[in-house]
């Protein structure tokens, strides 16, 4: 199953090695037929192909008209799997405004849950060392 992911994530991404300019993206009309959804799902929240979800996104969360959003899907983050889309601005910012309106309320409240999962994970980490302290005291006392 991951060979079949893969194979399907070069041929959409033209990723093999050995066939640049010769990847599907480079075809205009296949490039602007593909929407966000590909990667990203068709609810933004992700993907099959591994695209993650836009409506947890920081970028997207910060992005006012398409501003930060704009240069990512035109320079692409080839890092990260995803190709550059040569698209018109209007063609992008149309896709980014059906995301729909972000709550930035969710920024603050991340950061908050955050910052209480640190602090759980802290205390979880100080349950087990003190449980295994604990057992190995008991074990060189038995």
């Amino acid at each position: 199953m991951k060979r079949v992911v893969a194979v399907a994530i070069g041929l959409v991404c033209g990723a093999f090695a050995g066939s640049a300019g010769a990847g599907p993206l480079d075809d205009p009309g296949f490039a602007k037929s593909l929407t966000c959804s590909a990667c990203h799902g068709a609810d933004a929240r992700g993907g099959q192909l591994g695209g993650p979800n836009l409506l947890r996104s920081q970028l997207v969360l910060m992005d006012q008209d398409g501003e930060q959003i704009l240069p990512v899907v035109q320079k692409g983050r080839p890092e990260r799997g995803m190709p550059p889309f040569q698209l018109p601005e209007a063609d992008i910012k149309a896709k980014v405004d059906a995301i729909g309106p972000v709550n930035l309320m969710a920024i603050d409240e991340f950061r908050s849950l955050e910052e209480r999962h640190a602090h759980l994970s802290a205390q979880q980490k100080d349950l087990v060392d003190a449980m295994a302290s604990l057992r190995e005291t008991i074990n060189s006392s038995a």
